[in-house]
């Protein structure tokens, strides 16, 4: 009885000096792929958006925060960005970062694209929508090109809410430019984009 006790206080005493399990550290910055679930909350879309092949097209930003489900890990963090030229809202990628976006889907992503969330410290910040450049269909949405061109990704804004504000160049979000800017990955001088 006398072993099966000490056998215990030596178990308990090695569970209990282990360190933590140390909890994933959260991105700074982070593009998550999105699927959009049924979600009574969600504001109304667009009656135009009743054919689901046409849902990405009429979704707004209220919309992708309240339906979004990220799919995990993250295609892109601030580990991938070599910088973000703010003006032209260019990212230039390190190699590695632009092969997972381009796992994507690349040119064979849909022409009606695929919902996108950027995360800010692990908070939603926007939606945005991975956009095949053959498109010719518009978006209420930014929407970043499916393919990073020499390791670079262009986005480009459109409607963003359901009033009709836009994201466009300096009006993104001001937490993304100073996240980047923290990160000394924020660019004035975009010259090489």
């Amino acid at each position: 009885m006398t072993h099966l006790i000490i056998s215990i206080g030596i178990l308990a005493t090695l569970v209990l000096a282990a360190p933590p399990a140390s909890s994933e550290e959260i991105p700074r910055f982070a593009i998550y792929r999105v699927d959009l679930v049924d979600n009574e909350l969600a504001p109304p879309l667009d009656q135009r958006a009743d054919n689901p092949h046409l849902l990405n097209l009429f979704v707004t930003q209220e919309y992708v925060l309240a339906t979004s489900v990220k799919q995990n890990p993250p295609v892109i963090t601030e580990l991938d960005i070599v910088d973000f030229c703010w003006t032209s809202q260019v990212i230039k990628l390190t190699p590695e970062g632009a092969r997972r976006w381009d796992s994507m889907g690349g040119y064979h992503a849909p022409l009606d694209g695929l919902p996108l969330l950027i995360e800010i410290d692990g908070e939603p910040r926007y939606a945005a929508m991975l956009w095949n450049p053959a498109s010719s269909q518009i978006c209420k949405l930014p929407v970043i090109w499916c393919k990073a061109l020499d390791n670079r990704l262009l986005i480009r804004g459109l409607f963003a809410t359901k009033k009709g504000d836009t994201l466009h160049k300096e009006d993104y979000d001001p937490h993304v430019r100073q996240v980047m800017d923290d990160l000394g990955k924020w660019s004035v001088d975009c010259e090489n984009h």
